[in-house]
């Protein structure tokens, strides 16, 4: 077809700089009257940069053409090597802006995510616990009260007291999102790193977890904890966490050793078990650890392996619980010795006494296949976050020999 002399071509200078400029948006194609493939290159950000590159060499070497089928003369009449000096030139150039582009894109469609971290982050610092509660997901909301809250965010005075915190990593599977921040104090960083879900068209926070701080000296001061707000597989206890644990129970005939805080106290019940718990008046008064050592088949036991002594006890909490419900089963490693030991948790509800509880049940066998050991941990639901980080602190210490 031949060119459409009513409809004199567009200025070759204009749909080049505006393809150089601006070609993932597909804005030289809508300048030039190609509308359809316009919007295509708009969409698949400029066929994520190749069909730009493609555009920026037929507008070099006098290749492009308008809607009406008018050839674009950008040079007259070029040499080969000036094509080719042109075209290599303009795709570099082209390439270095489509990078650029695309990281600026992609920062203005995350910065809602980290924004939500951001706006709960700057609550806590000025105070507004409240306010910083709101931006959870209702998920959140429903496993962990306000007072929860308030008792986790004490735990951690980085989270009031940081000096400024900075974004690091974005990253984004369709409603599920992960915001890294660090927090700065004039002597320490301490990565946090937030879990988000869209609800109702917005960004929630589903969980947090604080992770090493670093001294300016590069020397750890804490290490990773983590706090999560839903019933999944995210409630396994597998990371260490800064709670100081100076006292030290060791049950030599058991072959085991545990640390628990100053202000919990113990109950040794008969030979095999022992229950940790907080003191009288304490918050944690009413959440307990609770150890135990059981026989295996080889010694005089009921059970050969785990899965016959967790199936076993799932029954038996059926019959002897009201209400039970079973939310999260899977495998899980002592985090002393996570090669030699391995078993399965089982995370569970029921009520006692017209109280719901929640359970958290570790079965780990013994090496040697002499014993079973058991660690639960319990609370009641409303209270079952505030203490998850002693928990998962006596978890990470102790110690099967």
């Amino acid at each position: 077809m031949s060119p459409d002399l009513a409809n004199p071509p567009k200025s070759a200078r204009i749909a080049f700089f505006l393809c150089l400029f601006f070609g993932m948006f597909g804005i030289h194609r809508f300048y030039t009257g190609k509308i359809v493939t316009g919007a295509l290159m708009l969409v698949t950000f400029g066929g994520l940069g190749i069909w730009v590159l493609i555009d920026l060499g037929n507008l070099v070497c006098n290749n492009f053409q308008d809607k009406n089928n008018n050839t674009l003369m950008l040079t007259q009449d070029p040499s080969l090597f000036t094509k080719i000096f042109m075209a290599i030139g303009a795709i570099i150039v082209g390439f270095v802006i489509f990078f650029i582009s695309f990281c600026i894109v992609i920062n203005l469609f995350m910065s809602d995510i980290s924004d939500t971290a951001r706006r709960q982050l700057s609550s806590l610092k000025s105070g507004d616990i409240e306010k910083a509660y709101s931006y959870t997901s209702s998920d959140f909301q429903k496993a962990t009260s306000l007072e929860d809250y308030k008792k986790y965010v004490k735990h951690y005075p980085i989270l009031t007291n940081y000096r400024n915190a900075s974004a690091t990593k974005l990253e984004k599977t369709n409603d599920n999102a992960t915001a890294f921040f660090t927090l700065r104090t004039t002597d320490t960083n301490t990565p946090v790193e937030f879990r988000l879900i869209k609800e109702n068209g917005q960004w929630k926070i589903l969980a947090m977890e604080i992770g090493k701080t670093v001294a300016a000296d590069n020397a750890l001061v804490t290490v990773k904890t983590s706090i999560e707000f839903n019933d999944k597989a995210k409630d396994k206890t597998t990371s260490p966490i800064s709670i100081a644990l100076p006292e030290l129970y060791k049950n030599e005939s058991n072959r085991y050793s545990v640390k628990y805080p100053s202000d919990w106290e113990t109950e040794v019940i008969g030979k095999g078990s022992i229950v940790f718990s907080g003191k009288k008046g304490s918050p944690s008064y009413s959440t307990g650890i609770n150890i135990q050592a059981i026989l295996t088949k080889n010694t005089g036991g009921l059970y050969s392996t785990v899965s016959e002594h967790i199936d076993a006890d799932k029954k038996e909490l059926a019959t002897q619980l009201t209400n039970v419900k079973f939310l999260d089963q899977g495998e899980v490693e002592l985090p002393q010795n996570p090669k030699q030991y391995k078993g399965e948790y089982l995370i569970f509800t029921y009520m006692n006494h017209g109280h719901e509880y929640k359970q958290m049940k570790f079965f780990i066998l013994r090496d040697d296949k002499q014993l079973f050991y058991t660690w639960s941990y319990a609370a009641p639901i409303e209270e079952y976050n505030a203490d998850l980080p002693i928990n998962k602190a006596m978890f990470e210490s102790w110690n099967i020999y």
